[in-house]
């Protein structure tokens, strides 16, 4: 009888050999581990002696200017160099950094992150060159991986340069012509008649009063100026460039049971909602318009320096409860956006949106004008015809003139594509119009809360705005249709908003990477400084705007140095004032003892919405909604602050500093 041994299968020889020999097993595990371990700890040690070799040899090279023609600004991190600093340093006291920090011409040397060289400039003829002679930037990695996660990979304002950007630039001018801006104005118009409406309601309800309003009842209405402007502002985004109304003001706003929470403000104070703004009412986002927000905020959070090496924040793919927010959020954007822009497709592919031979279509929103020219570039590229010039010869990308006729647009339109194609369109468009969602949105928002503030605290400026806004816009409590007035006749109104953002302007900096060698001036006898090609330039608006080189008396805030009284055509009217027609032959002597008596400022050193070729695409549009509500608004409306002793106080959130709150009273005119 043959015995026969049967041996464990070759799948389970591990487990044979930690059975019959598990003095042998245990002693391959430790071998194994201590193998791991050792791995591990001489990875550790390289990195460490690493790190070391890297702080003594940038500190040491960091106790140096980084170009020894011009001073540079103390307290610099051995590896993130003057950016922490630069960080922590309220926006409005950098005039003060840069200034105390800089050579007699206004330069100043910084240090960026590892060896990187940067310099900011002060003096209005510098910040013109760099701007207009250097179109690249260079985006912190870790902030342009949030930003292209939520944005898309096709976002204006993180793209670096070159053909990649001058074709996406070409397509978003496109939407902001004066012939596209002409559908816009309805619904600005409209949106702005429905925020007066919906305050001139409140104010007869003594809406949002509250004992700590210090006795603001009926007839005036308590409010958070920014959270009432944020809506405003993404109402106007939403109607304006995509047609979509998120109904935040409409008639039935004020009837807290009529409303649709998903479409609508919820006339409730909510806890979580109010909890910053604890003295006046608020207004919650609806659901929609609170996914909106939710992304505008996320990429600030992500991106917040102390936040860098925190992994719950830094890796979208973990599973924590913040992620599977962001993506709620996303996917109620993406849908929203899809649905539109997939609507819209359909309609300018089927000819729907054409109106004419020329194209013409006055009611067309802006998604109409980008779908258009996102097709025209996708079938009939553009991006490689030669450069038109302008008038002094320099190659201008974007100039009116490379732009094909409407007839030519429609010419290249297809009558259909395959759901890939549509999908890449769709997507496409998307992305820029997140893009211009989290450039506009807020900015714009903030903008105009620091408008009613500086109003607040100049009734002279109120009154002129009011004055106006009767001539332009017809008697008090009427509501005008776009028809009825001309945006371009709010000159006034239109000063305000511009002489607030060159005071308060929300965006911190812009940087540019030099294409080239530039070479300035130090103000030192003959002494100048060569900054080498791919040299980093920052560049601080509101630093510029604070400096007497570039205007008379910076700090104070005067609509007047932009505009002027004229007789025209028989009536009192305010003008636009010629700066340099004014600087060859002064017409009217300042008087020392009127605060409005100033001389005209130059625009060309005015820098709120950048300059050159990268210059802020969405100009009119913030310009046309800030004038029509800053005129709706005060000729209905007085305001002032709803705290006595009240101070600003600014928080800085990613690339934007606003206020921490801003609390104050609209209450009717009766004049």
């Amino acid at each position: 009888m043959n015995h026969t041994f049967h041996v464990f299968a070759s799948s389970d020889a591990s487990t044979t050999s930690a059975i019959l020999f598990p003095r042998t097993a245990t002693m391959a595990a430790l071998s194994s581990t201590s193998s791991l371990l050792a791995v591990i700890l001489l990875v550790v040690f390289v990195i460490a002696a690493y790190l070391t070799y890297l702080k003594v040899r940038l500190s040491a090279m960091k106790k140096i200017p980084p170009f020894e023609e011009v001073p540079t600004v103390p307290n610099v991190h051995w590896l993130l160099g003057h950016f922490p600093h630069l960080h922590a340093v309220e926006p409005s006291a950098h005039h003060s950094v840069f200034s105390s920090h800089a050579s007699p011409s206004g330069i100043t040397g910084i240090w960026g992150d590892f060896e990187r060289r940067a310099f900011h400039v002060l003096r209005a003829d510098h910040v013109r060159a760099v701007l207009r002679q250097n179109s690249s930037r260079e985006p912190m990695k870790f902030l342009a991986r949030h930003g292209f996660k939520t944005l898309g990979d096709e976002s204006l304002i993180l793209v670096p340069g070159g053909t990649r950007w001058r074709k996406q630039r070409g397509v978003v001018a496109k939407m902001f012509t004066a012939d596209a801006m002409r559908g816009g104005r309805e619904a600005v118009a409209e949106c702005s008649g429905e925020v007066v409406a919906w305050l001139l309601r409140a104010c007869a309800e003594g809406a949002g009063s509250r004992e700590d309003c210090e006795g603001h009842g009926v007839g005036r209405v308590c409010m958070e100026a920014q959270n009432l402007f944020e809506l405003y502002s993404l109402q106007v985004f939403g109607r304006v460039s995509m047609g979509y109304d998120f109904k935040f003001f409409g008639k039935d706003a004020a009837n807290d049971d009529a409303v649709d929470p998903r479409s609508a403000v919820s006339q409730h104070e909510d806890a979580a909602c109010c909890a910053q703004r604890p003295t006046c009412r608020c207004l919650c986002l609806s659901a929609v318009a609170n996914s909106f927000a939710f992304l505008q905020n996320d990429v600030a959070k992500r991106s917040q320096p102390q936040h860098l090496f925190n992994p719950m924040l830094q890796f979208y793919s973990l599973p924590t409860e913040y992620n599977r927010e962001y993506q709620y959020h996303s996917n109620v954007v993406s849908h929203l956006m899809g649905k539109v822009i997939g609507e819209e497709l359909d309609k300018v592919m089927a000819n729907q949106a054409i109106k004419d031979a020329e194209g013409k279509d006055d009611n067309a929103n802006l998604v109409t004008h980008l779908v258009r020219a996102t097709l025209e570039e996708q079938f009939h590229p553009t991006s490689n015809a030669p450069a038109s010039k302008s008038a002094n010869g320099s190659k201008c990308p974007f100039s009116s003139s490379a732009v094909p006729s409407r007839a030519t647009i429609h010419n290249s339109i297809p009558t259909s594509m395959n759901p890939s194609q549509k999908q890449e369109t769709i997507d496409g468009v998307a992305s820029i119009l997140r893009t211009l969602l989290m450039a506009g949105f807020e900015t714009t928002a903030v903008s105009l809360s620091y408008v009613v503030y500086f109003l607040s605290l100049h009734p002279r400026c109120q009154d002129h705005c009011y004055q106006e806004a009767l001539r332009v816009l017809g008697p008090r409590n009427a509501t005008p249709t776009y028809q009825d007035f001309d945006p371009d006749d709010l000159v006034y109104c239109r000063a305000v908003f511009t002489e607030t953002i060159r005071l308060h302007l929300p965006v911190i900096f812009t940087t540019r990477v030099l294409e080239k060698d530039m070479t300035f001036d130090t103000g030192v006898g003959d002494q100048r400084v060569t900054f080498p090609r791919g040299t980093k330039a920052l560049i601080s608006p509101s630093a510029i705007h604070s400096d007497e080189r570039n205007f008379e008396r910076p700090k104070d805030f005067v609509p007047e140095r932009w505009v002027k009284r004229q007789s025209v055509g028989g009536a009192d009217r305010w003008v636009e004032r010629n700066y340099q027609e004014e600087k060859e032959h002064r017409a009217v002597p300042l008087d020392a003892t009127r605060p409005e008596s100033i001389s005209a400022a130059n625009p060309q050193n005015f820098f709120s919405f950048s300059d050159g070729a990268r210059n802020c695409v969405g100009k009119r549009l913030a310009v046309l909604e800030s004038s029509v509500i800053i005129a709706m608004m005060f000729r209905d409306l007085r305001v002032e602050l709803a705290e006595e002793k009240f101070e600003l106080v600014t928080k800085r959130k990613f690339a934007t500093v606003g206020p921490v709150r801003l609390p104050v009273v609209f209450r009717r005119r009766e004049d």
